[in-house]
């Protein structure tokens, strides 16, 4: 079993956890959101600097876990 990769999908579960539920949100939408979430906590100057680390931490986490769609000139 890949250790790096089992962490890296604890830490995305943690991330995109649904607290309420315990479970990942089956919202379509709910990656883009938390990303933005994630963003404006970067850019908010009333953030500290330990929550806009910990914020930073989260999304480059995230970014890291989604494949990015190459686009083959010949299919």
């Amino acid at each position: 079993m890949d250790t790096e990769n089992t962490r890296s999908g604890k830490a995305e579960e943690r991330i995109l956890g649904d607290k309420a539920t315990g479970e990942i949100d089956a919202d379509p939408d709910h990656l883009a959101n938390v990303q933005r979430g994630l963003k404006a906590t970067l850019s908010n100057p009333n953030t500290s600097t330990k929550a806009k680390k910990d914020a930073e931490a989260k999304l480059q986490t995230l970014q890291d876990s989604i494949e990015v769609p190459t686009h083959d000139k010949n299919p």
